[in-house]
């Protein structure tokens, strides 16, 4: 897996999941992690470096989103994990941060959504360069594995 950080001092902010080709069109699966969750901050993102999500109306243009619209039905950008920190009672419904009184962190998560998984599997998993071309004709079941992994290692680093 490819890893990119935002500054050369900072976190580890996107992993390169998969690679996926339709036609002559290649796709990347990202398993991306923001700080502040800025309104359309990852569709910005990667659209300014030449890489938007896919059947985005907004960042991409007309043709790529009528060409992404013929196979998936909507933007492919889903949240699978979300911490925060769990307001205390004792303090009022505050976050707890006192030097004796640890926030709880609450951890949600959510499998790909079905509709988001039937356009995955439209897809064919590409090879890219140094790997067999076993691991090209590989299933999607091998992707969600890779995601799973990719996740759960950023997980760990969070508890």
């Amino acid at each position: 897996m490819i890893g990119f950080n935002i500054s050369e001092h900072g976190c580890r902010c996107i992993k390169v999941v998969d690679h996926y080709a339709r036609g002559s069109e290649a796709f990347s699966v990202l398993a991306i992690r923001i700080a502040t969750g800025r309104r359309h901050q990852i569709r910005v993102h990667t659209a300014h470096v030449g890489h938007p999500t896919v059947c985005d109306g907004r960042y991409t243009s007309t043709a790529t989103f009528l060409s992404d619209q013929a196979w998936c039905p909507r933007n492919f950008l889903h949240r699978s994990r979300l911490v925060f920190s769990a307001p205390c009672a004792s303090t009022g419904g505050v976050s707890c941060t006192g030097a004796t009184t640890k926030a709880q962190l609450v951890e949600a998560t959510a499998p790909c959504p079905q509709d988001l998984a039937e356009a995955l599997a439209e897809l064919r998993p590409a090879a890219i360069e140094g790997e067999r071309d076993e691991v090209a004709a590989a299933e999607t079941a091998t992707s969600e594995r890779r995601w799973a992994r990719a996740t759960a290692a950023w997980t760990e680093a969070d508890r």
